[in-house]
This record gives structure tokens, sequence and C-alpha cells, in this order.
């Protein structure tokens, strides 16, 4: 049911910027979200190449009772496709016009985890439905207008996917797999109990690896303004050597983050004598500590074992300050279900306004979708990984 107030589904409206949504009516909708008001305010203010950041929001007598972030872009087709689909659109893109690529408007975020939907407390489930739809049918309208026919959801959780579905069917999107995120339960107290629930061969492997801690030192840190640039060049080399590359970021993030987000956001630095050769940037909440951007140096990060060694300083860093989970993200899967991670599914949604273009959208929806991980592989909850 809708609140006795809430008479209609509400008004909507298009915000450019969250520092047009109030930041107390934000967080009652967001519950707190780690990748809070204050950490959009940095990625607007950092900006993304390629992307235009905006929020819809519908709300009722002045009072926000439904947001989500959105973005428009021109999006790839060949981005998501796998193997030789993949391999066939980019040997063709030279020769198609628009070269595969469409204009597009997103719920969601290319630098956040998942497609973060936000809703007033009061709301019970069939008012979520309402309020969703006509925030779809605003967004659709709004998208119209700027003269683009594709839309998307991107990285939206089992869980939203599941509680929103009646209002996606209606609204007509195609749904594909994108990739899960992994989360770590902080449910051990040390380091040695931790290793312990690791199968034998995985506990021998860690322990050789880590070895190479005494040649690292290792600082955390909110300003980096001395090392920025450096930085930035590890995350170019890292992204060049990744099959996964949404977004280009410039060092104006990392430092907008930084500067919005406060001592919540911070880089640990690892250091080889005065040589910088690994950055990663986390955010914590005082509950979770979440895994943004992990780069370094090839060379190193292969012969020190950087990786790893930043996976245990980041389980070092949740025990010696209370926290419950450690969320790594997104990719490297066979490792980290080998490390104990569980797999959080999230999808991608399609719709476009042409029918015809739309029911082809339909038909490659599976061929769009991202190659899952074997889920069932074992995990540290089950304690065989």
């Amino acid at each position: 049911m809708l609140p006795p107030n809430l008479k209609n589904a509400g008004s909507a409206r298009f915000a450019g910027s969250v520092a047009e949504l109030d930041r107390g009516q934000w967080d009652a909708c967001f519950n707190n979200d780690i990748e809070g008001y204050n950490y959009h305010a940095g990625v607007e203010r950092g900006g993304v190449g390629g992307f235009k950041f905006g929020w819809y929001v519908i709300e009722d007598a002045g009072r926000m009772i439904c947001a989500a972030p959105a973005f428009t872009t021109q999006y790839d087709l060949a981005t998501t496709a796998q193997g030789t689909i993949r391999k066939v659109l980019q040997r063709a893109q030279p020769w198609i016009p628009g070269h595969l690529k469409l204009g597009m408007s997103c719920l969601g975020s290319p630098v956040t985890e998942r497609c973060q939907i936000g809703f007033a407390p009061a709301l019970d489930l069939g008012a979520r439905h309402e309020v969703i739809g006509a925030l779809f049918d605003y967004w659709a309208g709004h998208a119209k207008r700027q003269g683009i026919s594709l839309l998307g959801l991107k990285d939206l959780s089992a869980t939203d996917r599941e509680t929103l579905s009646p209002a996606l069917d209606k609204a007509g999107f195609f749904m594909a797999a994108s990739m899960p995120s992994a989360s770590l339960n902080i449910d051990f107290s040390s380091e040695d109990e931790y290793l312990a629930r690791l199968s034998s061969s995985t506990r021998k492997d860690m322990r050789r690896k880590l070895k190479s801690r005494i040649q690292i030192r290792v600082e955390r840190t909110s300003d980096v303004s001395l090392v920025l640039g450096g930085i930035t060049e590890m995350y170019r080399e890292t992204r060049a050597r990744s099959d996964w590359a949404f977004e280009e970021l410039e060092d104006s993030y990392f430092r907008n983050v930084l500067e919005s987000v406060g001592k919540s956001a911070f880089f640990t630095l690892y250091w080889c004598g005065e040589r910088l050769v690994a950055a990663n940037l986390l955010l914590s909440d005082g509950t979770r500590l979440l895994d943004k951007f992990f780069v370094m140096k090839g060379d190193e990060g292969r012969q020190y074992n950087l990786y790893f060694l930043s996976w245990f300083e980041n389980i070092a860093y949740c025990l010696a300050n209370g926290l419950s989970a450690y969320e790594s993200g997104q990719a490297g899967y066979e490792t980290k279900t080998r490390l104990g991670s569980e797999l959080q599914r999230t999808c991608l949604g399609f719709r476009h306004r042409n029918p015809l273009l739309h029911g082809l959208l339909g038909l490659a929806s599976p061929m769009l979708a991202i190659d899952q991980p074997d889920t069932a592989a074992k995990t540290l909850k089950d304690g065989r990984p």
C-alpha cells in the first residue's frame, strides 16, 4: 500500500547533480550506502570521460521517495559480448555505420558496484512498484526528449531485480547476466584463523607468497597529492592489461573522491624502496571495506605478489577496525572464491524505443550477457575453497 499521504506515484524530475538533492532525504532512501552521497559528489566533480551524470527522482509533497543515479554515454555493443562474438563485432566495427555505438541513458553509474535505487523507508512493496514504474516512465520520456532511444540498467543486484521484476517486466526490459561482485565475511579473529579455513594447497601457496612482505613498505593515507600522477599511470597500465574497461578515469576522479568522502576513503600504497609499485583505493563505512581500484606495476606486481599482499593487508585492516565484510568487487573470480569470497549476482537491462530494434536487442541479449563464473565453486563459507 501507499502511505496515507501519498495519493499517487508522486511527481518526477531530473536533477543534474546529487548536490541538488537533500542530503538527509538521500541518506534515508539509500540507507547510508557505502558509495554514498559524498562519493557521488566527488565522482561528479572529478568527471569520467565520455559520461554525463544525473539523477531521476520521484517526490511527494516535496520529499524524495525514490531516486536513482543515471548517466548518458555512447554504448559500444562489443563491450559485453563474449568470445567469438566479441571478436567478430570488434573486427566489423570499422565497416558498420556508427561503429556499433548507440546513445544510451542508463540507470546506475560507471563507477559504482551496483545500480543503486533508493526508496523512502515508509514505502511498502506495492508502493515501490508504483513509484519505480513512474520513475521508469519519466526516465524514458526524458531520454526521448534528448534524442536517446536505448535505455539501460547497469549492475542491478539479484535482490533488486527480484523485488522490481513486475515494474521491469511492465517496462519491457530484456535482462542479461552482468559481472558478479565478490564479498568475504570477516567472521574470524585473526589471519591464522582465516588461513586455517583455506585448503591446505591454498594455505601453503599464500604463506609462500606472503614472504615478499618483508620487501614491501605499506602506507595508508588520504593525501596522495605527491604521488597522484604515479597512481594514475599505474591505473592506465592496469586498465590496459584488463579485458574489461567500461570507464577511463583521470587523476581528477581519485583526487575529488578523496576530498569529498574524507577519511572514509583512503589509499593503501605499496613501496619497494623509494618506488611506488601498487596502490589501492578503498572505502569504509565502519562496517564494510570496499575495494574500489587496485593498480600496480606489472613486473613488480608479479615479482612481489602484490595483489595477494593487498588482499591480506585489507583483511588486516578489517580485523583491526572491527569490520564485518571485505567487498572486493568484480572480476578475478577464481582467485577470490579460492580465497573464500562469495559471489553476488548482478544483471544488465536493455530496452530500445524502436520496436524492431527492441526485438533484435532481445534476440541479441544472450550474446551481450557476461560469461558467469562457476558460482558453485566451494568458498570459505562451507570451509572447502
